[in-house]
């Protein structure tokens, strides 16, 4: 959208649960409204496909984060995301090809842009909510949490590292196939948890040794590491 258009505020979307919230498009260089986009929920994070033709927002209401064409903010589409948590944080990968969420039950939502459908059921990533999301390349995550971690995590492999279901205490019996905070509040059904990362980079080549136990391949050095010469990761060979 041209944020110098002549425009007087008003109200699109055409949602058919009607509007909860607005989206407003100012123009940077007066900080006046130049529109108006009503949307079903109260936004949280937004974010711009990487073509430019659409916009993401998440919020409040949970369950779904919705699709705004980023010319007219008509609502497109919304997403299910298979679960209760309500996404704060939003990032798409480098080729465009797939959206990633972030929310308050600790998760992680990998969204297909192709057909706006989540690629598998949310993972586990975090023991308290996530605070931020980026891609390091177009299969790999990297989210920070509440709960003072950073992780990684591959979109392509998921994760074999168990479910942290039951982890924290609870005060009441959690049903199967779901989790519990401390407060009682609803964890929804989750995909598998990936591996914790200790925030001292120092210490990430020791962990990732202790879990693979092997050096990297020649082929990953080269994906991961192609200006530098090769050597062991893991063994002094």
């Amino acid at each position: 959208m041209d944020p110098g258009r002549d425009a007087t505020p008003a109200r699109h979307g055409r949602h058919p649960d009607g509007f909860n919230g607005d989206v407003a498009v100012v123009d940077p260089r007066t900080g006046e409204v130049v529109d108006v986009a009503g949307v079903p929920v109260t936004a949280q994070a937004m974010q711009p496909t990487p073509d430019g033709e659409h916009i993401v927002v998440a919020g409040r209401a949970g369950g779904s984060i919705h699709v705004l064409d980023a010319d007219t903010l008509d609502w497109v589409d919304s997403v299910d995301l298979g679960s209760r948590d309500f996404v704060v944080t939003l990032a798409f990968s480098p080729d465009g090809r797939r959206l990633v969420g972030g929310g308050k039950f600790g998760l992680l939502h990998v969204i297909d842009t192709g057909s706006w459908e989540p690629v598998a059921l949310p993972a586990n990533v975090h023991d308290d909510a996530v605070l931020q999301v980026e891609w390091l390349d177009d299969r790999t995550v990297v989210s920070s949490g509440v709960d003072a971690t950073v992780r990684l995590f591959d979109v392509e492999r998921g994760s074999s590292a168990p479910s942290r279901c039951g982890r924290r205490p609870t005060r009441v019996p959690a049903p199967p196939g779901s989790c519990r905070s401390r407060g009682g509040g609803h964890r929804p059904e989750r995909g598998p948890a990936g591996p914790a990362v200790p925030l001292d980079p120092g210490r990430w080549a020791d962990q990732a040794c202790r879990i693979v136990d092997r050096d990297l391949t020649r082929e990953e050095w080269d994906r991961y590491l192609p200006e530098q010469p090769y050597e062991a990761t893991c063994t002094s060979s």
